[in-house]
C-alpha cells in the first residue's frame, strides 16, 4: 500500500475542507434560507377557534336518561340492576358522523374552499375532518375546534358544530324516550291486567274457602278444636261416671252421650268438613288446610309480585314521560367560540430552520463529494472526469483553493 493511502484521516480535516469551501456553503445557505423564507409568506395564514362543552349535571341524555332512571329505581331489587352510560363517547360520535359533517361542507361552501379537481364530495370530507378536531381535555370536557383561512368562518364552524351537536342529541334522545316510554306504557298495562287477575282470582278463593287470614284463622280454629277436645273427654268421663253410678239407662247418662255425640260430629265436621262451616269466615276443614294454605299462599305472593312490579315500573313511566315531552338543551357551552386574533399555522420560523438544517447536510454532503472528486487522480469512467471538472469550474466560481 502507498502511504498516502495509509494516512489517517483526522476531524480537523473535515474542518479544513468546509473552511475551504466557506463561501459556497455561506451563499448557498442565504439564497435557500432566503428563498424559503419568501415562499413561507405565499402559504395562507390558517386559524384556529375552539370551544368547550359539557353534559349538565342536571340532565341526562337519551340512553343516559333511561339509565339513570333504572338505576334510581332498581333500589327496589338491592340497585344492582343497570348502571350508567357515558354519553362523551356519543357526543363525539355524533360530532364526527357524516351527517353532520355534510350539513357543515353545505352550510359554509367547504367543497369550494379547498377547492379539489376530483372526487370532490369524498376529498372534501376527508379534509374537514383533519381540519376539525373533537377531543376530550383533561378535565373531561369536549372541546371542539375548526382550522380555517377565515378566523372570523372558523369561530362560526365551531358554533355551528354545537347547534348541531344539540340539535340531533335532542332529537335521538326524545327517539329514545319516546321508544322507552312505548315499551314501560306496554309493560305496566300488562302489569295492571295481571294484578287484577290475581286479586280476582284471590277473591274467589277467599268465596270458596271462607278464608280471608290464614295464619290467625288457622291459630283460632286449632284453638277451637282443641277447647273441643278437651269438652269431650270432660263429657266422656263424665258419662262413665253416671253410667257406673246412677246406671246405663239413666237420663242423666243418656244426656251426657247426647253431649258426646254432639261434640264428636262437631269435631269431625271441623276436621273434615262441614256444610255450617262453609259459611264460616273462620273456620275451615283441617282435612283441606295443606292445599288451601298452598293456594292461599301462591295466590297471595302472586298479588305481591305484581304490586311490586307496579311500584317499580310506575315512577319510571311518569318519568319517561316526562322525558319525552321536555325541551331544554340538552349540553352546556363553558366556552363559545370567538375569532382567534393569532394564527395556528403556519409556523414560518420553523419551517426556515427545518428546511435550512436539511440543505446544510445536502450541502455539506455536496461539498465533500466535490472535494474527493477533485483530489482523484485515477479515473474509472468518463463520468468520473467530468464529475471533477465540474466540481472544479464550482471552486473556481467561489475561488476555493485547491
Amino acid at each position: 500500500m502507498t502511504t498516502e493511502s495509509k494516512k489517517e484521516v483526522r476531524f480537523s480535516d473535515y474542518l479544513y475542507v468546509l473552511s475551504k469551501w466557506k463561501k459556497f456553503i455561506i451563499f448557498n445557505m442565504i439564497v435557500i434560507l432566503l428563498v424559503t423564507a419568501g415562499l413561507s409568506l405565499l402559504i395562507d395564514n390558517k386559524y384556529r377557534a375552539k370551544a368547550t362543552v359539557m353534559l349538565p349535571q342536571n340532565n341526562s341524555l337519551g340512553s343516559s336518561a333511561i339509565s339513570n332512571m333504572l338505576a334510581g329505581a332498581s333500589s327496589l331489587f338491592g340497585g344492582a340492576l343497570f348502571g350508567a352510560t357515558d354519553n362523551t363517547d356519543r357526543m363525539l360520535g355524533i360530532l364526527s358522523s357524516r351527517t353532520v359533517l355534510e350539513k357543515v361542507i353545505k352550510k359554509f361552501d367547504l367543497i369550494d374552499y379547498y377547492d379539489f379537481s376530483k372526487y370532490k364530495n369524498d376529498k372534501t370530507l376527508k379534509a374537514l375532518k383533519d381540519d376539525a378536531g373533537f377531543d376530550i381535555d383533561e378535565n373531561g370536557m369536549i372541546e371542539i375546534t375548526m382550522i380555517h383561512k377565515d378566523s372570523v368562518k372558523s369561530a362560526q364552524i365551531v358554533n355551528y358544530f354545537i347547534a348541531l351537536l344539540d340539535s340531533l342529541n335532542r332529537t335521538f334522545s326524545k327517539k329514545e324516550a319516546t321508544d322507552y316510554r312505548v315499551f314501560l306504557e306496554g309493560r305496566y298495562k300488562k302489569n295492571l291486567a295481571d294484578l287484577k287477575n290475581a286479586e280476582e282470582k284471590f277473591e274467589q278463593f277467599q268465596k270458596k274457602y271462607g278464608v280471608y287470614v290464614i295464619p290467625d284463622q288457622l291459630v283460632f280454629a286449632i284453638k277451637a278444636v282443641g277447647e273441643l277436645e278437651v269438652q269431650l273427654t270432660q263429657k266422656k268421663i263424665e258419662a262413665e261416671l253416671a253410667k257406673m253410678s246412677q246406671g246405663a239407662n239413666s237420663p242423666a247418662y243418656k244426656d251426657l252421650q247426647k253431649q258426646v255425640t254432639l261434640i264428636q260430629n262437631k269435631l269431625s265436621g271441623m276436621k273434615n268438613g262441614d256444610k255450617d262451616l262453609e259459611k264460616s269466615i273462620i273456620f275451615f276443614p283441617f282435612k283441606k288446610a295443606p292445599e288451601i294454605q298452598k293456594n292461599y299462599v301462591r295466590l297471595y305472593r302472586e298479588i305481591e309480585i305484581q304490586s311490586k312490579i307496579q311500584e317499580f315500573l310506575l315512577p319510571l313511566y311518569e318519568q319517561a314521560v316526562m322525558e319525552e315531552h321536555k325541551n331544554v338543551p340538552s349540553i352546556v357551552v363553558l366556552d363559545k367560540a370567538v375569532p382567534p386574533e393569532m394564527k395556528y399555522s403556519p409556523k414560518r420560523s420553523f419551517i426556515v430552520i427545518g428546511v435550512g438544517l436539511m440543505f446544510f447536510f445536502l450541502i455539506v454532503l455536496f461539498v465533500f463529494r466535490g472535494e474527493e472528486a477533485i483530489t482523484r487522480t485515477q479515473f474509472n469512467n468518463p463520468l468520473e472526469e467530468k464529475e471533477k471538472r465540474f466540481f472544479k469550474r464550482i471552486a473556481k466560481y467561489y475561488r476555493v483553493k485547491l
